[in-house]
C-alpha cells in the first residue's frame, strides 16, 4: 500500500496551520501555500530543462514562464517535455 508523500516542507507547513489554531486540519491557507509552491516548483522545472536545450530560452520565452501563475499550464509545459513512454522515463 501506498503512503501519503511528506517532506520536512510539507511538517512545517501542517505545523504552522496547527498553530493558527486549525489544529493541523487542511485549510485555505494551507491550499494556497501548496499552490504557490507548486507554481514555482513547476516554473523551476521549465527554465531548468529548457535551459538545457542547445537553443536555451530567449528572455521573452524566460519572462512567459516567469509571469505565470496557471499551474495548469505550467503542467501542460511541461508534460510536453517529457518522453512518451514509462521505459524511456525510468529504464527497462
Amino acid at each position: 500500500m501506498t503512503g501519503v508523500y511528506r517532506s520536512e516542507a510539507t511538517d512545517q507547513l501542517w505545523a504552522r496551520g496547527a498553530k493558527a489554531g486549525d489544529e493541523g486540519r487542511y485549510t485555505d491557507w494551507f491550499a494556497e501555500e501548496f499552490a504557490a509552491g507548486a507554481v514555482l516548483e513547476a516554473r523551476k522545472i521549465l527554465v531548468d530543462e529548457l535551459e538545457r536545450r542547445p537553443h536555451g530560452l530567449t528572455p521573452e520565452q524566460r519572462e512567459l514562464i516567469e509571469s505565470c501563475y496557471d499551474l495548469r499550464q505550467l503542467d501542460a509545459w511541461i508534460m510536453k517535455l517529457l518522453p512518451r513512454t514509462a521505459a524511456e522515463i525510468l529504464g527497462g
